[in-house]
């Protein structure tokens, strides 16, 4: 049990795990399985990026998007609106998946009609990612260089604005040879007058944040050469929906860490119980990469 109890006193009250046991375990085959059959899952929007930086909430993908300066108030406003609807029953502790899903389908449906033939200026994401500053987790860059040197493979799955995610990974020099990005990205045309038509999103069906699994399993598959090997995984995500990125697919092992970016008073909090059950480890409030770059450590380290 060395992992966990390094885990513990590194983190102290921020982490919580529900079967001390079960992670030990995982955390030793990861560990004697080396770098070489390591593969990354991550969300990004709070995941990689912060959720709070000088007590502020941090933009997500699509709150940077809807930043951009050539983008219609109208049609700003009334993403405001569905995102003042829809996420509070996202957030619900009180009900199941099951029955959230239609409601978040119809949010990102809504989402995408809203985009459906709008006029803007591409660059203006480009603009719009400086100017926002997405703060990410503290250690991001250097666990970042860390997989890049061991050719560990990332894929960064995000409900979001894949454009923004990439963009925002370019920014902050961490879209490497070995990172991968599926998101919804602008299907766009060039119009007459030299703006961007947006179309609506590229591919056949939209990733939300309970449908992750699905595109996870597609990307894994399209990426064989990259992949080919990588049989144990460290997923890591804020919602409940990313602790089933990786698809169901036959992995030898899948470490499960969960952020819980929100205050949790009591062990018997509602939410921090669902993120038990979700996640291997639940790290609350905490805006670091630190308990992934010493699991990564070890990884290494045991050559």
């Amino acid at each position: 049990m060395k992992f966990i109890e390094e885990i513990k006193r590194r983190f102290g009250a921020a982490v919580y795990i529900r079967d001390e046991q079960v992670v030990d375990t995982k955390i030793c085959q990861l560990v004697e399985g080396g770098v070489e059959k390591l593969q990354i899952i991550s969300d990004f929007d709070r995941t990689i990026s912060t959720s709070v930086h000088n007590n502020e909430p941090t933009k997500s993908s699509f709150c940077v998007f809807e930043s951009c300066s050539s983008l219609t108030e109208d049609y700003k406003q009334k993403a405001r609106e569905l995102y003042n609807k829809f996420l509070p029953i996202e957030d619900d502790p009180n009900m199941t998946v099951a029955e959230k899903l239609p409601y978040i389908e119809d949010w990102w449906r809504q989402s995408e009609r809203l985009l459906k033939n709008m006029r803007f200026r591409y660059e203006d994401i480009e603009l719009a990612v400086k100017q926002a500053d997405v703060k990410l987790r503290e250690g991001s860059a250097e666990v970042f260089q860390k997989l890049y040197k061991h050719n560990v493979p990332v894929i960064v799955l995000s409900a979001g604005i894949g454009d923004v995610v990439e963009l925002t990974l370019i920014h902050e020099n961490l879209l490497t040879a070995n990172v991968s990005v599926v998101s919804n990205f602008l299907d766009i045309a060039d119009a007459d007058d030299g703006s961007t038509v947006i179309k609506g999103f590229k591919g056949s069906k939209l990733i939300h944040v309970f449908n992750k699994n699905e595109h996870a399993y597609l990307e894994s598959h399209s990426n064989d050469t990259k992949l080919s090997g990588r049989l144990n995984v460290i997923l890591m995500g804020d919602s409940l929906g990313d602790a089933n990125m990786d698809g169901g697919i036959a992995y030898d092992t899948v470490l499960r860490i969960g952020f819980l970016n929100s205050d949790v008073e009591t062990k018997d909090d509602p939410y921090l119980l669902q993120y038990e059950r979700a996640f291997d480890i639940v790290l609350v409030q905490d805006q670091t990469m630190g308990a992934f770059d010493y699991l990564l450590e070890e990884i290494i380290n045991n050559r």
